[in-house]
């Protein structure tokens, strides 16, 4: 190792890029540093606050408290003494490490100005009264000062020490590699000089070489250029994990250790070599023995010449600089880390701006007022110009109000309340207030708010949308709706009113017709048997209209009511499947058995049941030229599916949709009507759902209908269950 003192600090490294790099660390992990000499001056520093900059090492007293406090830093530092953190005379925290230079104490890296606890501002304001510093400002630098863990700032200020040795090692390395090269070319100068007594030099000459080489941790060769033979220090040797007394060597043998990537630049650098007088250098890899590769840095040159220009004999040293390579690896590695890192801060930080200004664009265009205001006092700091829209003012305006002065609803003790809720919500708080504006007039509003804040400030961010519109359209809905409901219940007032003054006329002229029809009050002439079969069948479907109108009436009002009980469905299908036999035979439709287990029950009202079964087996027979209609019911799970099918005209899908409205009648393929007031289904549908059940559909146009609906069923594991579901 070299013996000669280790240079300082500033010696060894490069300054305006230390400078460079302490920047960037600043800016990076946002702390202040420096970098110390053994004295405790600065040699770099960084990202220092204003507390120091401006006030502590401007005033003569706390800026010697300041150098004092570093010196006596760094005399621990060098006495032994473990890096830390402490707090400076002034108030402020600081992180210290040595930075180390083979077992000295070479200078410190310093991380500091912070805090590890929020300050006492008491203290402060006391220094500042004691040093004569401007109060309000200096208690606003000092609210500046960052918060961070001790731990946080000790592992940084490691970081930064291990950088700043790893560059003066480097430094050091580079200079001492200088000194070996002018020790070089001073002995090479004194060899050719003293050329005459060469014989009687010669072992005071090597002797040097060997010291020189012992400096530089090196090992020394000689090649014969002619022949290729080498001879090579004992240092040499060992630095490749040879045995002094069995190692030989040639320049081939030699090339061919060197590392195939390196061969060709170093084959290139020897031919020029020996083409020159002068020093070549080259660096490059070499295996050991052990198979492991050594960075060497090679330095030689030509001491012998024919007298025909040709080279002789070549002398140079072999030196060791792995632990170089390794170290500028390192530092190429924390380098790359660096800008790595920086370039994704970049990165995020444009996206998250870019994402930002889109953000506020498309609410500016969507009508959002947005504001930021200072909790505590409710003052706005920043508004868009959707906000100053809404309100009347110009942003310098409102820059001097504060929201109880603009929201009536908000008085200062009320807007206090406010706060206290939106910053115990984690998402934030969406209410309906009022807004004043500028010429005194108010408007609904709706805001969002949410508190936020960084490690030194606090916001209160509002959207607010006027809801003015929302408002009017709000009560024009509500008008038209209590518009609607007084006409529907005026509407069901009047169809009740008109039914039942109908149902005693017509209930006359059924009874009256059917009286004369049958001859109870005499003989009927021949010519009037078909007009009396007109009246009572055209008054029995007036009857069953009013009844129907009835019944929708009722149940639209709400008074459906429904006595549900176990009924066993089968008698009850049969029963409504006989009632409409004749009108089925009539049209030539066959009106097959019933098809449902004798012990299947249903939770039903047994009246409701057989109106729903009326309308749906009538309809299967109105809308069914030829073919046949079927009744059937099975148990699917906790329910009874109820099914009427036919082989009938079928519904066209554009009218299936409509078809459980009231008054909605399904027209046939030539495009008619066929008879019927269009109310069963929708009763049915309105029924089947107050029994707690569900009804449909499945129809296409002449491929037949099958209308279903499903109820709760009775004594469910009575009657083995089918998976076979509605549809």
């Amino acid at each position: 190792m070299d013996a000669s003192p280790t240079p300082q600090y500033a010696e060894l490294v490069d300054l305006p890029k230390l400078q460079e790099l302490m920047e960037s660390f600043s800016q990076v992990l946002g702390t202040a540093n420096a970098v110390l000499g053994p004295d405790g001056e600065i040699i770099a520093r960084a990202g220092w606050v204003d507390a120091c900059v401006r006030f502590h090492r401007r005033e003569g007293q706390s800026c010697q408290r300041c150098v004092d406090s570093v010196r006596a830093r760094m005399a621990h530092l060098a006495a032994g003494a473990r890096p830390g953190t402490y707090v400076c005379p002034n108030g402020l925290v600081d992180a210290i490490a040595p930075i180390e230079v083979e077992g000295r104490v070479v200078g410190a890296v310093l991380t500091g100005q912070f805090f590890t606890a929020p300050p006492d501002l008491g203290y402060f304001r006391r220094q500042a009264q004691g040093f004569g510093f401007e109060e309000a400002a200096y208690l606003e630098a000092i609210g500046r000062v960052p918060v961070l863990s001790g731990a946080r700032a000790e592992e940084i200020t490691r970081l930064y020490a291990r950088l700043a040795a790893t560059l003066a090692e480097s430094g050091l390395e580079r200079l001492r590699h200088r000194r070996t090269n002018l020790e070089l070319q001073r002995l090479n100068r004194e060899l050719e000089d003293r050329a005459a007594a060469r014989t009687a030099e010669l072992a005071a000459s090597e002797e040097r070489l060997r010291l020189a080489l012992a400096i530089a941790s090196a090992g020394w060769f000689e090649l014969h250029v002619p022949t290729g033979a080498v001879v090579v220090s004992p240092e040499y040797v060992r630095l490749l994990g040879h045995d002094p007394q069995q190692f030989s060597t040639s320049f081939e043998y030699w090339i061919e250790h060197v590392h195939p990537d390196d061969q060709p630049e170093v084959r290139r650098l020897f031919a020029e070599g020996v083409r020159r007088r002068g020093v070549s250098e080259a660096t490059y890899r070499r295996r050991r023995m052990s198979g492991d590769w050594l960075w060497i840095t090679s330095a030689a040159e030509v001491v012998d010449w024919s007298s025909d220009g040709r080279p002789l004999r070549l002398i140079g040293v072999h030196r060791d600089v792995t632990q170089r390579k390794q170290q500028e690896a390192e530092l190429e590695r924390y380098r790359n880390e660096l800008e790595h890192l920086l370039l994704e801060r970049t990165t995020a930080l444009d996206e998250t701006s870019a994402r930002l200004a889109l953000t506020l664009f498309a609410m500016e265009r969507a009508g959002v007022g947005i504001a930021w205001n200072d909790p505590a006092t409710g003052r706005f700091l920043h508004v868009n110009q959707e906000c100053s829209r809404q309100f009347g003012y110009s942003t310098e305006e409102m820059q001097r109000m504060t929201i109880p002065q603009l929201n009536p609803d908000h008085p200062s003790q009320s807007y206090q309340d406010m706060v206290a809720a939106i910053r115990a919500s984690p998402n934030g708080m969406t209410f309906q207030t009022t807004h004043r504006r500028k010429d005194g007039s108010c408007y609904p509003a709706e805001v969002t708010a949410y508190v936020t804040h960084s490690a030194t400030q606090e916001w209160l961010i509002s959207f607010f949308h006027d809801i003015t519109g929302r408002k009017a359209a709000e009560a024009e809905l509500i008008q038209a709706k209590d518009a609607a409901e007084n006409a529907s219940r005026t509407k069901n007032a009047f169809l009740a009113t008109v039914s039942h003054e109908l149902r005693t006329p017509l209930n006359a002229i059924i009874g009256f017709s059917s009286l004369v029809r049958d001859g109870v009050l005499g003989p009927v002439p021949g010519p009037l048997a078909h007009p009396l079969d007109i009246i009572h069948r055209s008054g029995q479907q007036l009857l069953d209209l009013v009844t129907e109108i009835l019944d929708l009436t009722s149940i639209e009002a709400g008074n459906l009511r429904v006595d549900l009980a176990p009924q066993r469905l089968r008698p009850l299908l049969v029963e409504q499947c006989e009632s409409l036999q004749v009108q089925a035979g009539e049209r030539g439709i066959e009106l097959r058995p019933v098809q449902c287990e004798d012990a299947l029950e249903a939770l039903v009202d047994r009246r409701r049941l057989s109106q729903v079964l009326r309308n749906l087996l009538s309809n299967a027979v109105k809308f069914t030229d030829q073919g046949h209609v079927v009744v059937s019911a099975r148990r699917v799970s906790d329910r009874v599916v109820v099914e009427v099918c036919d082989s009938g005209i079928g519904i066209p899908p554009d009218q299936l949709a409509q078809l459980f409205r009231p008054f909605v009648r399904v027209r046939d393929g030539a495009g008619s009507v066929r008879p019927g007031t269009g109310l069963g289904l929708a009763i049915s549908k309105r029924i089947v759902e107050a029994m707690g059940g569900e009804i449909g559909v499945d129809s296409r146009p002449a491929g037949g209908s099958r209308f279903w609906f499903s109820v709760p069923a009775v004594h469910a594991a009575a009657v083995p269950a089918t998976a076979v579901p509605p549809g």
